[in-house]
């Protein structure tokens, strides 16, 4: 095991059996991994290159990792709570005082509940997004001077009197419009059309699964995406013989919070420098040689130096626990194992990116600033691009289930009930420790007034106890029992009491995922409807953070696709809209209305009026709510068929209030 040890403060503390203990910052780490380099290197090994952007980077990835500090064992501890484990301080007091260590699982039942919600109402068939034509422009300048022409022409050729010319040009402008309008709006389905396509591809179902998943347990969730990437394709030949080549395709991925280090002054994920931590493997990084913005000797140096042992970085000390939480065996050994990279995404000065290789036609002045994407190993700048998107916005979406507004991290479910669960856990432990005490009597023993070799603790039904005179002299029963009280039902109503204040702050009562511990309303079927419908505003205020991070994720496929894409009949001006939290709130109320409808029309006089054909109609929109595979309501010419046949057969009509 690692005599490594992380300290709240960042710095790492390094313990041997002589129990003297060492303490190093993360600079003095960082030094440390610098000397190994070049130890390295007189060894007789090519030394990584360091370049003023390689210095650059590294100490802004030193700034963010330890700002994040706070976040990230607040994360741990988020996680573990999820997960039914102890901190290791409340660990040990229970194990000194030997009582129960039972962990009650709310948080993880809270978890699960909220991701199935919001994952019920984004994973139905209706999209959870959308485009929208922007308002068509006012012709052009063009347009315009050959629309006079065409006035003139008929005023001086055909006789025209001007105000007829001029309805005649007013009615060509509304056509010319109306044109220019369906041509947006066959653009923009067919932009619909090409992201629903790449998303399918990509997965990106999948994805927001485990997004949904990060927002609920940490302090935020984050997907990365459009991510531009060669695929291995295969193909069969004339013969059957399989033909592999590769394609350029486009992904969307999930980034684990626990990866992700904003800048310290950081409130958004546009605002300031931002780093990516990656594993790669020694495949990973040679597939990256021949892609555009690579840098094809650095790769190679850090696999000849690296390619066998791995590299683990200065901030490699943190990582055991990672592996715990996360149910990973860890790699303590430095045979084998992966390479530490670092995505930078921010601003450098254009003097730098030109020291590293960057073309100087594509640097306008170098001392100004340039977004860019970097990648680096150790101290080797393997990767560097100026950022691809026209308003320089990084390709990453962030929600949280609660916002803190001016902080870039929010709140998870785990951290707003952390007091709730505590004494939960602190009430079913004192249960478990008083039934155990209260099961049966305790017995109290006069040792002296019992032979010696006596089995106190050997009680049977007609057992014959030998008593001789008591030291005492007090002439008592040398053996008494008596029983502890029970304390069950106090601890009961002490556990219920904050267990339904966990639901109060969650927002996740216990009746929303089918516990009947809702007593009262929420024992019939209306007033369950109106609590759930009172519960869903902490659902909707997720989904609503949510709808944002999935906006600007189609805005970036929807950019990408504009820029990129040879294909020009999508391309078209339009916006983007989220549909999450206003499909859940319209499915809401309008299944209420027609359903209250159905209810008010429910009586002879609005029957006749309606006919069995309005009825029919009504029930089928009712139906339609209710998201069947195929509605059950036959159409109308069914119900005429049904009613042609009851009168036939001389029956009266049967139509269900």
């Amino acid at each position: 095991m690692s005599n490594l040890q992380p300290l709240a403060n960042g710095n790492v503390r390094a313990g041997g059996n002589s129990g003297m203990i060492a303490v190093k910052s993360l600079a003095e780490l960082q030094r440390d991994d610098q000397e190994k380099i070049e130890a390295e290197h007189n060894a007789g090994k090519k030394a990584l290159v360091v370049t003023s952007l390689s210095s650059y980077i590294n100490n802004i990835w030193q700034s963010a990792y330890e700002a994040k500090q706070e976040h990230r064992n607040a994360m741990y501890k988020a996680k573990r709570q999820r997960d039914g484990i102890y901190e290791a301080d409340i660990q040990a007091v229970i194990a000194n005082s030997g009582g129960s260590d039972i962990f009650m699982g709310i948080t993880d039942v809270k978890c699960r509940a909220a991701e199935a919600w919001i994952s019920e109402i984004l994973a139905g068939k209706d999209r959870i997004w959308g485009l929208e034509s922007t308002a068509i422009p006012e012709l052009s300048g063009e347009q315009k001077q050959a629309m006079f022409q065409q006035a003139m022409e008929l005023i001086n050729s055909q006789g025209f009197a001007p105000e007829q010319a001029k309805q005649m040009l007013d009615q060509a402008k509304v056509s010319i419009q109306e044109q220019l309008e369906a041509q947006a709006k066959t653009a923009t389905e067919k932009m619909i059309k090409k992201i629903e396509d790449q998303f399918q591809e990509c997965k990106f179902d999948e994805v927001l699964g485990e997004f949904i998943n990060d927002v609920v347990t940490y302090k935020a969730g984050f997907i990365k995406g459009p991510i531009v990437t060669k695929k291995a394709t295969l193909k069969w030949g004339e013969n059957f013989q399989p033909i592999v080549g590769e394609e350029i395709t486009v992904e969307v991925k999930r980034l684990s919070p626990l990866d992700v280090y904003p800048a310290a002054h950081a409130t958004t994920v546009d605002d300031g420098d931002m780093m990516i931590e990656h594993k790669l493997t020694s495949d990973d990084l040679y597939k990256m040689i021949g892609i555009k913005g690579n840098k094809e000797d650095a790769i190679r140096r850090v696999l000849d130096l690296y390619g066998d042992t791995g590299f683990k970085g200065w901030n490699n000390t943190m990582d055991s626990e990672r592996d715990r939480i996360e149910g990973r065996t860890h790699d303590y050994g430095t045979k084998t194992g992966y390479l530490q990279a670092v995505e930078f995404r921010g601003m450098a000065q254009g003097k730098k990116l030109i020291e590293w290789g960057i073309d100087t036609s594509r640097i306008d002045d170098p001392l100004r600033s340039y977004s860019i994407e970097a990648w680096m190993i150790g101290h080797e700048v393997v990767r560097c691009v100026l950022n691809g998107d026209p308003l320089g916005k990084k390709p990453i979406s962030k929600a949280s289930a609660v916002n803190i507004p001016g902080s870039f991290w929010g709140k998870g479910l785990p951290e707003l009930i952390e007091d709730q669960q505590r004494m939960c856990n602190a009430a079913a432990r004192a249960l478990g420790d008083n039934m155990g005490i209260a099961s049966g009597p305790q017995v109290a023993v006069d040792a002296t007034a019992l032979p010696d070799g006596e089995q106190i603790t050997n009680i049977y039904p007609w057992k014959v106890w030998q008593i001789k005179q008591s030291a005492n002299g007090n002439g008592g029963m040398p053996i008494s029992f008596f029983q502890p009280q029970m304390h069950s039902g106090e601890l009961l109503n002490i556990y219920e009491r904050f267990a339904r204040y966990a639901d109060e702050v969650s927002g996740i009562p216990a009746y929303a995922y089918g516990s009947d511990s809702g007593a009262g309303a929420a024992k019939t079927a209306s007033g369950l409807s109106m609590l759930m419908n009172s519960a869903s505003k902490g659902i909707k205020r997720m989904i609503s953070n949510i709808d944002i991070a999935v906006r600007s994720t189609v805005e970036r496929f929807y950019v990408h696709n504009m820029v990129f894409d040879p294909d020009k009949s999508i391309k078209g001006d339009a916006k983007v809209v989220a549909l999450g939290a206003m499909k859940l709130i319209q499915k809401e109320d309008l299944a209420r209305r027609r359903m209250e409808m159905m209810q008010f029309t429910a009586n002879p006089i609005d029957m006749q009026i309606l006919g069995v054909e309005g009825r029919a109609d009504q029930l089928r929109e009712a139906m339609d709510t209710l998201d069947y595979e195929k509605n059950p309501v036959p159409d109308k010419e069914k119900i005429m068929q049904m009613v042609q046949q009851q009168q036939a057969a001389g029956q009266p009509q049967e139509v269900a209030a």
